[in-house]
């Protein structure tokens, strides 16, 4: 939602020194969270081969069930990232 939203937290010193460079800045961005839903996915893919065995005590689930949100989550966002530049694209070309 916060995604969605534009709401993230971030340091915006450099837009305020200079405002022209805010085009450049979204892209810098969306680009550091690409990289890190890139790291998540990645540490996630590889947590799941490490819990697969195990089974959630009081539910009797695979642990990958649980642990494979977190990759899933990974795979959502860097959809949505992908929209939004695309869509930022379209935007500016127009």
């Amino acid at each position: 939602v916060v995604l969605k939203e534009g709401g993230l937290m971030k340091v915006d010193i450099i837009e305020n020194f200079f405002p022209s460079a805010k085009k450049v800045m979204y892209y810098v961005e969306t680009a550091v969270m690409l990289l890190y839903a890139g790291f998540l996915l990645y540490v996630s893919w590889g947590t799941l081969d490490m819990v697969a065995a195990q089974r959630s005590p009081n539910m009797g689930i695979s642990m990958s069930f649980v642990y494979g949100s977190l990759a899933v989550m990974s795979i959502l966002m860097i959809i949505y990232l992908i929209v939004q530049i695309v869509e930022k694209k379209k935007q500016g070309d127009s």
